[in-house]
């Protein structure tokens, strides 16, 4: 859903909202935790509903993790080549952030100096950041397609943080394997490096340590090659790294492919991983995982199926499903379709009968399964939606619990990207130790914190605010942000279950050509059943003649065919690149909402070096844009019914690092002791979290808000009294939020650092007939 800011006429609150109590208010809410707006419907009646939950930071966010997953298969070579042109305005645009007007909120360009007078910084800069990679291959579970073993290819680089620089490059990447970038500045007075890493900036002369950080990470990026398993797991990978509790060291296949009632075991726990982890991620950072790739997700579950699933990744055929599946009156959503491997289908003709070869090309093996094989092998999305939002997830024990046919997901460990760094530390100290991989301690992180951007297979054209004009010269402006419009258009009602409803027909998944793709350069082709239409193209920056023996492995018309990639006579030779379109991975961006980032993997241009939408500038741009929220003052993303004496329904909590429930609330500090309630539901919802008996031993307060006498100039920034305040734009026009909470500047009156400050409110929906607003 896509947060409104201010402007929107609301309603008055129902008188039954005006006098809630702390505790009958938190038990309209439910348990404190993250949430988001629900949407509003006009004609509802006046009762009070949940409207918007947040962590309330006290601190600048001052430190990055970014994990940057590349795939690596076959043609992935000119784009990894030009993100690394666009690493340094990712690098610049964090250490120099744009300067905003004092007077208007209006982007001003830094000077070399800073920020000219009456502007100040979007964002405090960030000098504190880890840089790492992984890659879309981890193998193929035994099979022959994906085989570690073969020579000059890259097929299994196992979910790990991976070094493969360019030549002439030596990135200070050991021994953990990311980029640190920690200058001596006095950001950094009480910070040091990782035990191990020597970080970029530590010297004298920081701005060449800069350009070396910007020059390694590009070398890093070109060097992760194009040379992997064809079979890319982008979301595994990044799953595996971050997420997996316990991340499987290896895998055997006894007796291999020959062996078909063989089934994949997964092996041992990988202490590499949990190492790399436990420097790479901090507790207190935000983490944002920029995923780079031209195709869908196209790994197994290797778990699923009965541990057979690695079928789908082997040199033979596959056998269908059943005919309900292919049936446009029942459909792969029918309980009638389902896999000829299943013991539902003996005694039919298609059990066990592989398809035919011209049905299940290697190359489209991943194409709408459910409906081909009456299967679906891969991982469900909502795996990865649950790892970067959820503080539970699933060790192996938990995925397929009693060795079930399909993916289960028992949430039985406390998530990696949700723990203490000591934590992280002790489980790679002890990783023989299942407690110590599953039952982390939990940290404070807010799934507000963690950021998914996708470059990947969607037109430019769909990411501006002229959508529906797919022509190369579309004058449109690039929006960081999609409402529900966009994501019909780019993903249909629902394409994981095969509702493709108001799809732009360029983003549906297809071996045949699409009705409504027309076009000279940007069309439909014949594909022979081998290949998928594309999402998009572009104009690659030089031909290239794939006959030539270097090109062999990186060419898309190795072949002649009639695919609008190749020259129209001399159809060796490449003249454009492409994406197909990244359906899992553009699902996972939708579900995460406003954590999720889009931007296409087909440069809007690629000729003029000087334009701010040169290659992946754009991608960059709507990146930091949507990150620069979090690491500055956070806003309330929807205005808020005030009362006549400025207060809103909202309730402010704030558990502090120590003391005693009894005295620990400070009424000089506008503290106030939680009712019962209020208190019962918060040590409910710490439980489920898997706090530990210090954290559920920490007193828990009720912050109080401030009104009248107590503000000045219609905020509390300026107070002498402890609470907190609601301020809008409206009442004080310099603030660069439309809406947000304040606190006192004072020290004395703040949250201590180490408090954990949660905020939740109500609101009405809109009277009938009012404006519901996107």
């Amino acid at each position: 859903m896509e947060y409104t800011g201010g402007g929107q006429r609301r309603t008055p609150m129902h008188t039954a909202a005006r006098v809630l109590t702390a505790a009958g208010l938190l038990a309209s809410l439910g348990a404190l935790g993250s949430g988001c707006l629900t949407r509003k419907v006009s004609g509802e009646p006046p009762t009070t509903k949940i409207n918007y939950t947040q962590v309330i930071r006290q601190s600048a966010i001052d430190k990055i993790d970014l994990l940057f997953a590349i795939d690596n298969s076959t043609s992935m070579g000119d784009k990894q080549a030009l993100f690394a042109e666009a690493v340094p305005d990712l690098i610049n645009r964090l250490l120099t952030p744009n300067c905003l007007r004092d007077s208007d909120g209006a982007v001003v360009a830094p000077t070399s100096g800073g920020c000219p007078p009456n502007t100040k910084p979007e964002f405090t800069p960030v000098q504190d950041i880890h840089i790492g990679i992984v890659s879309s291959s981890i193998g193929s579970y035994g099979t022959v397609q994906c085989d570690p073993a073969v020579p000059g290819k890259q097929n299994d680089d196992k979910g790990r943080l991976l070094v493969r620089a360019t030549a002439g490059s030596s990135p200070k990447t050991q021994p953990f394997n990311f980029l640190s970038w920690l200058p001596t500045v006095e950001a950094n007075k009480d910070k040091k490096p990782i035990d191990g890493t020597t970080a970029y900036g530590r010297t004298g002369d920081v701005a060449r340590e800069r350009d070396l950080l910007e020059n390694d990470f590009k070398a890093m990026v070109t060097g992760t090659a194009d040379h992997g398993c064809g079979y890319e797991g982008q979301l595994e990978s990044v799953y595996r790294f971050l997420i997996q509790p316990d991340p499987w060291e290896s895998y055997s296949l006894p007796g291999g492919e020959n062996n078909r009632d063989a089934v994949v075991s997964l092996n041992g726990i990988d202490k590499v991983i949990l190492q790399q982890r436990a420097n790479f991620l901090r507790e207190d950072s935000l983490v944002a995982v920029v995923m780079l790739t031209d195709e869908n997700e196209n790994t197994i579950d290797p778990l699923a199926l009965q541990a057979h699933s690695w079928l789908y990744e082997s040199g033979s055929q596959v056998a269908g499903g059943t005919p309900a599946c292919s049936d446009p009156a029942k459909g792969p959503n029918s309980q009638e379709c389902f896999s000829c491997y299943q013991d539902g289908a003996k005694g039919t003709p298609c059990y066990q009968k592989p398809l035919d070869r011209e049905l299940d090309g290697f190359n489209v093996r991943f194409f709408e399964p459910k409906r081909r094989f009456g299967y679906d092998p891969r991982f469900p999305i909502e795996r990865y939606t649950t790892g970067f939002t959820q503080a539970k997830v699933p060790d192996r024990r938990g995925e397929h619990p009693d060795n079930s046919f399909n993916y289960v997901g028992n949430p039985n460990c406390t998530n990696p990207l949700f723990a203490k760094a000591s934590s992280l530390a002790d489980a790679a100290a002890n990783p023989d130790n299942p407690d110590k991989l599953c039952n982390l301690t939990k940290s404070d992180r807010s799934s507000d914190l963690i950021f998914y951007a996708i470059i990947g297979g969607v037109p430019w054209q769909m990411l501006t605010d002229k959508p529906d004009d797919l022509n190369d010269n579309n004058p449109g402006v690039f929006k960081d942000k999609l409402n529900d419009d966009d994501w019909r258009r780019i993903l249909g009602q629902d394409p994981l279950r095969y509702n493709f409803d108001g799809i732009n027909p360029r983003m549906r998944e297809s071996i045949a050509k699409r009705e409504g793709v027309t076009g000279t350069d940007w069309r439909d082709w014949d594909t022979k059943n081998d290949d998928l239409q594309y999402a998009c193209v572009f104009p690659l920056k030089a031909p290239r003649d794939c006959t030539k023996p270097e090109n062999k492995d990186a060419c898309d018309c190795a072949r002649p065919t009639d695919s609008p990639l190749c020259d129209a006579t001399t159809k060796t030779t490449q003249t454009k690149g492409k994406a197909y379109p990244t359906v899992s991975q553009l699902s996972v961006a939708r579900t995460l909402r406003d954590q999720g980032i889009v931007a296409s993997l087909c440069p809007r241009e690629i000729t003029n070096t000087d334009s701010a939408d040169y290659g992946y500038r754009p991608a960059v741009r709507t990146i930091v844009n949507r990150l620069k929220d979090a690491l500055s003052e956070r806003c309330i993303p929807q205005p808020l019914e005030e009362e006549a004496d400025g207060t809103v329904p909202c309730l402010i909590t704030e558990l502090l690092p120590s003391g005693d429930q009894a005295t620990a609330c400070d009424p000089a500090k506008g503290l106030e002791q939680p009712e019962a309630g209020v208190l019962d539901r918060y040590r409910k919802q710490q439980q489920a979290n898997n706090a530990t008996p210090d954290e559920l031993a920490r007193p828990l307060c009720v912050i109080k808000q401030l009104k009248g006498a107590d503000l000045v100039n219609n905020s509390c920034v300026k107070s002498n009294k402890g609470g907190w305040c609601y301020v809008s734009r409206e009442k004080v026009p310099t603030e660069k939020c439309a809406q947000s909470i304040k606190f006192p500047e004072l020290d004395t009156l703040r949250p201590p650092n180490g408090a954990l400050v949660s905020l939740q409110c109500i609101e009405q929906p809109p009277s009938a007939g009012a404006d519901a607003g996107p």
